[in-house]
């Protein structure tokens, strides 16, 4: 996905009410440190909807990456 796709997808998935600059300029950084990717976006806007809390994201990714990524909704299965 592009840039701007990536950055609407994140916001749509947390259901972003209040569009404030600051939330799309953090929506945009953590979208850069994720690469774009659309699976790492979706895990990342779960954290951020259960957490309801988008500003804390990057600095709670880059502390504890592992253990972000590494968690899974119950009844999901780990892929070998």
């Amino acid at each position: 996905m592009d840039r701007d796709t990536s950055v609407s997808f994140l916001l749509e998935r947390i259901q972003a009410i209040n569009l404030s600059v600051e939330l799309w300029d953090e929506a945009y950084r953590i979208v850069d440190v994720l690469g774009g990717l659309p699976l790492a976006i979706e895990q990342a806007a779960v954290y951020i909807k259960v957490a309801e809390n988008i500003p804390s994201y990057l600095q709670i990714f880059q502390s504890s990456r592992h253990q972000l990524l590494g968690r899974r909704l119950p009844g999901n299965h780990i892929y070998t």
